[in-house]
């Protein structure tokens, strides 16, 4: 939960879809348990993505399926540090 509260609420705006689409665009969508998928569903019908725990989850779901795709993203979005403590 550190790793995500270093993120400030307007980037994690800005990464929410991206995101996302990362896992709708995976090919990779089975490493994902249907626990946590029903539980981002949960955040996302809820507006929640964003808060700790929804970013969280989510962040967690995209590096899980596509940690380099993810990486990346995160890098591109100014965040690098955040992209390296996550790969640990």
């Amino acid at each position: 939960m550190e790793l995500v509260k270093k993120i400030d609420l307007e980037k994690r705006k800005g990464l929410v879809t991206p995101l996302i689409d990362i896992l709708l665009r995976s090919g990779n969508a089975s490493k994902l348990p249907s626990s946590t998928a029903n539980l981002l569903l949960h955040y996302w019908q809820y507006d929640k993505l964003e808060s700790d725990e929804g970013f969280q989850k989510l962040l967690e779901a995209a590096y899980t399926i596509e940690p380099e795709q993810t990486v990346e993203l995160l890098s591109n979005a100014g965040l690098g540090d955040v992209a390296k403590e996550l790969k640990k």
